[in-house]
């Protein structure tokens, strides 16, 4: 079979495989399978039977894609009555294409010239639990709305132009411009030559800086074996999963049966002991006898602002959203309610609610199955002052 750059087809393959939501794999389904993933394809099934017998269903109506970018939804419509039902595929062609990678930058000055403004705002009082949490939400904010207030979004053709580059272009542009209006052949001819040089030069900084780039690269601190990884690696989507009672299409189904395969994984056994359950009981009871317990010693403030300075910036950020780079630029002020806060929580022994808040990211494990929830491994991006 002779395949273009990009295609798609579909029809009766009569080929089961458990990948696509079949009870069973036969060698057919094992071959077609196979074949995919050696072509670099994409099978594409409805989420519910194509073909039903008395008493078996199945999915053997596909259709497979390859570099297919469009939006889809794919459904088994039981409409006729013969045993294959029509399967209907939706292809939404008018769409907009995602924005690359936002290209954030920050003036880190007038950052930390906007937190020491606030100065002026008194510390909170903390006198309970629920202070300490409004404290903590309070200082999110301020964080967040001064990284926000002075940082703009660059467009990432233009941050990636030399300024070079960029003077041609303007040239060619000009030139273009006045062959449109003048129809002069002497500013099609110079519309023509630094179009030229605007590829040659393209193509010269393009390789100048993978060349520096690749120079740059040093075994000693990963940026070598880094660099190497993300070359070999080929990220996917998570794809379809099997679920205990379905199959799992949309996010929201994924998170779910990969939330429960999780909590089946980390269920405790049943390692239960009369004696030592005794033991247990006894101990805990004794402990609440207990009044009143000596204070936590607090940490050393100069401490904390060692450990700040030094963190790591290219760690994710949590669900707080405040990076390592947003805290190692923050002022003296800013750094005393954050002892203020973590002298509170020693005192009343007690964890904010909004530091709780963890983001799990699957990951595939190396050599599994895809289609299996329990093939994935979580990965837990914890808010910024969890972590530190």
């Amino acid at each position: 079979m002779q395949l273009g750059p990009s295609c798609m087809f579909g029809g009766d393959f009569n080929a089961h495989n458990i990948k696509w939501g079949s009870h069973k794999t036969t060698t057919r389904g094992k071959h077609l399978k196979s074949f995919a993933e050696k072509a670099g394809l994409d099978i594409i099934a409805p989420p519910t039977p194509t073909r039903y017998l008395l008493f078996s269903a199945s999915f053997i109506d596909l259709a497979i894609t390859k570099n297919f970018l469009y939006p889809y939804d794919i459904n088994s419509v039981p409409e006729l009555s013969p045993d294959h039902n029509p399967v209907i595929i939706n292809i939404y062609f008018n769409y907009r294409t995602p924005k690359p990678d936002k290209i954030i930058k920050t003036n880190w000055k007038k950052y930390t010239t906007e937190l020491c403004n606030l100065s002026t705002h008194p510390i909170h009082t903390i006198n309970n639990t629920d202070d300490l949490d409004k404290s903590v939400e309070s200082l999110t904010e301020e964080i967040l709305n001064a990284h926000k207030n002075n940082s703009k979004e660059i467009d990432p053709k233009i941050a990636k132009t030399n300024s070079k580059l960029r003077k041609i272009h303007t040239l060619r542009n000009k030139a273009k411009r006045d062959w449109q209006t003048t129809r002069n052949p002497a500013f099609n001819r110079l519309y023509n030559y630094y179009n030229d040089q605007a590829k040659h030069l393209k193509k010269e900084i393009y390789h100048t800086e993978w060349r520096d780039k690749l120079i740059a690269l040093q075994p000693s601190d990963n940026t070598l074996w880094d660099t190497a990884k993300k070359m070999r690696k080929k990220h996917t989507k998570i794809s379809a999963l099997n679920g205990p009672t379905r199959i799992a299409f949309t996010n929201t189904d994924k998170a779910e049966i990969i939330a429960d395969s999780l909590q089946n994984q980390f269920t405790l056994n049943n390692l239960t002991d009369t004696a030592t359950e005794n033991l247990v009981t006894h101990t805990i009871n004794e402990f609440n006898k207990i009044d009143t317990f000596p204070p936590l010693p607090t940490p050393n403030p100069i401490d904390i602002i060692k450990y700040i300075r030094k963190v790591n910036i290219h760690k994710a950020p949590g669900s707080d959203g405040i990076t390592n780079n947003m805290l190692r630029n923050l002022p003296i002020i800013t750094l005393i309610k954050i002892i203020h806060i973590i002298n509170n929580i020693f005192k009343y022994q007690y964890f904010p609610n909004s530091w709780r808040i963890v983001i799990v990211v699957p990951i595939l494990k190396p050599g599994k199955d895809p289609t299996d929830p329990s093939s994935y491994r979580p990965i837990s991006l914890l808010p910024t002052f969890y972590i530190n």
